[in-house]
């Protein structure tokens, strides 16, 4: 765990952790592969990252999770990574809901617009509910859990127990397969919660063996 003390200096560090490895990523493949979170945690620290002058045409954004809404809808997690980083960057975002109107169909194209983060990932954002949830993968959920259990490389579609409830999210197994893998963790509740997971068995405990947890009070 690293703790700091202001959210503003946690997303200075973890910003140039991230620059760090997709500059190393990209002298060592040509490319650089990240999964990054929505919601209003991350939104500084992706105002941070388009501010840093690297090779953005070499790095490709997918998502950790979606929504399953269209793209113009408030709570559409693309859009607010497109807005905070990608439209400044010229990074390409891949899309996790090419098609709101069909779930089923969405997961097949899903499987085959992804197939860039199952062959490599270089870095993973997640974040953390006060359920203990993370990605789309809640404690309250049958597919959900099933997936936590699986070790299943793909995407997995859920149900949230708060609207929007109809989910997407990139299963377990995928996740753990970054190359670095890391949390931000806002406030005391959220720490008490993660502190939790492990005997509660949470959905953010299947991944604290490799997980880098930055921490600030507020």
């Amino acid at each position: 765990m690293k703790e700091f003390d202001s959210k503003n200096l946690l997303e200075d560090q973890l910003a140039a952790d991230i620059i760090s490895v997709i500059k190393s990523a990209i002298h060592q493949y040509g490319d650089a592969r990240i999964l990054l979170s929505g919601g209003s945690t991350p939104i500084g620290l992706y105002a941070k990252l388009a501010a840093s002058i690297i090779d953005w045409e070499k790095v490709i954004i997918g998502l950790v999770d979606e929504r399953f809404v269209p793209l113009n809808h408030p709570s559409n997690n693309e859009k607010m990574i497109r807005t905070q980083l990608g439209d400044k960057t010229g990074a390409t975002i891949i899309s996790m809901v090419p098609d709101s109107s069909n779930r089923i169909n969405n997961l097949s194209l899903v499987e085959e617009n992804y197939a860039p983060f199952k062959e490599r990932i270089d870095f993973c954002l997640l974040g953390m509910g006060e359920d203990g949830h993370t990605a789309s993968l809640f404690p309250t959920d049958s597919n959900s859990e099933a997936n936590l259990q699986s070790d299943f490389i793909g995407f997995v579609n859920t149900q949230a127990p708060v609207e929007p409830t109809n989910r997407i999210s990139c299963s377990k197994a995928l996740l753990l397969k970054s190359t670095h893998l890391a949390v931000m963790l806002i406030g005391e509740n959220k720490l008490t919660v993660f502190n939790q997971a492990k005997e509660a068995k949470f959905p953010i405990s299947y991944f604290t063996s490799k997980l880098v947890v930055y921490y600030a009070e507020k």
